[in-house]
This record gives structure tokens, C-alpha cells and sequence, in this order.
């Protein structure tokens, strides 16, 4: 029995043994997702909705909300010239009529 015993304890240490060498499976990292990019063509039309929704609100009497658009609408610098004008001027009706 004792040499049975001994048999059994040398098959279990070399089957630990045997799975201690074996490789661990490597973990597969999948790259990290991609920020979305904001082209100036996204800012461009942004920057147009808000000022359309600005005079909107400026002209159904919305004036916090119309210089909150309008504000936003000029932060992006995308508007032309003629727009920043446009905005610009609703703004400082809407300041003037709070």
C-alpha cells in the first residue's frame, strides 16, 4: 500500500509540475476605439444651426436662450464674416431687450 501511495504522489507532483510549464495564453489587447474627429465642415454647421436657432429664439422673444446660441455660434470661428456680423448684432439686441 505504501508503495502505491508513493506511486500516486510522484503522479501528482509531475502532473503539477507538467501544468506549471505549460504557457499561459496571452491576452489579446484590442486597440482602444477612435476618437470621432470634428472636421470644420462639423464646425461650420454647427456654428450655422446656432445661429439660425439664435435668431429664432431672439425673434419669439427666447433672448437668455437666443444669446446662449448666439454666443456658441461665434466660439466656433467657423462663421463668415457676413454671419459673424448677423450674429453678432442679434446678440447685442438680445443684451439690450433683457
Amino acid at each position: 500500500m505504501t508503495r502505491t501511495l508513493a506511486h500516486r504522489i510522484v503522479v501528482a507532483a509531475a502532473a503539477l509540475t507538467a501544468a506549471a510549464c505549460q504557457q499561459l495564453p496571452t491576452l489579446v489587447q484590442k486597440p482602444a476605439p477612435a476618437a470621432p474627429q470634428i472636421t470644420e465642415a462639423v464646425l461650420r454647421e454647427r456654428a450655422t444651426e446656432q445661429l439660425a436657432a439664435g435668431v429664432k429664439q431672439y425673434e419669439i422673444g427666447e433672448y437668455d436662450n437666443a444669446v446662449k446660441s448666439l454666443t456658441g455660434s461665434l466660439e466656433h470661428g467657423m462663421l463668415s464674416k457676413a454671419e459673424q456680423a448677423r450674429a453678432r448684432k442679434y446678440l447685442a439686441f438680445s443684451h439690450c431687450v433683457s
